[in-house]
């Protein structure tokens, strides 16, 4: 019972190095591609406002809709990116 409590301790002990570093690259990660989704939100944003000529309601009106819209995109990313890191980071770790 003992070779099996050590096994599990040091497999515990391979985990904690590879989440901490899957955690460091997520955030990494999902800073870049969330920056980019808020970007190109505030982008196509400015070019319709100027295309149409909407003024200061036009922003605002525009922000209504495109704000959960870059919302949802950055939750599912920061979501996906972490399933995914944990999910390598495990599997390396069992190895």
């Amino acid at each position: 019972m003992t070779s099996r409590t050590t096994v599990d301790a040091s497999s515990a002990a391979q985990r904690k190095p590879a989440l901490a570093v899957a955690a460091i690259s997520t955030f990494f990660i999902v800073l870049f591609i969330c920056t980019e989704i808020w970007i190109v939100a505030g982008i196509v944003e400015w070019s319709f406002v100027s295309l149409m000529g909407l003024g200061e309601y036009g922003y605002v009106a525009l922000t209504i809709l495109l704000a959960p819209v870059a919302i949802w995109a950055s939750w599912k990313t920061a979501q996906l990116a972490w399933s995914a890191e944990r999910e390598l980071a495990l599997e390396t770790a069992a190895k």
